[in-house]
């Protein structure tokens, strides 16, 4: 039994484009579903006359962002490490 919220879409993408989809949607990226959902959503309104030219256009826009995104990310977890370093460091000192 399907569940009430669940829409099956097909769509006729670049292989490099579709490819591309899998690996965040499937990969660790979890965090940027919400924009591969609205990429989709985009694909979806501009219907068949959507050009690859734009679409790519748009995806690559999106690529930019989730790098960014990751960086963000490991900037954070090596900023969390110092911090968490430090805060030991304190916590030995202590009488």
């Amino acid at each position: 039994m399907k569940d009430k919220d669940e829409v099956r879409v097909t769509l006729r993408l670049p292989s490099s484009l579709y490819d591309e989809l899998l690996v965040k949607a499937t990969g660790s990226q979890r965090s940027m579903n919400g924009e591969i959902i609205a990429l989709l959503s985009a694909i979806l309104l501009e219907g068949q006359d959507a050009s690859e030219a734009a679409l790519l256009e748009e995806w690559s826009s999106l690529r930019t962002r989730i790098a960014i995104a990751e960086n963000d990310t490991a900037n954070m977890r090596q900023r969390m490490a110092w911090l968490d370093e430090q805060i030991a460091r304190l916590q030995d000192k202590r009488p």
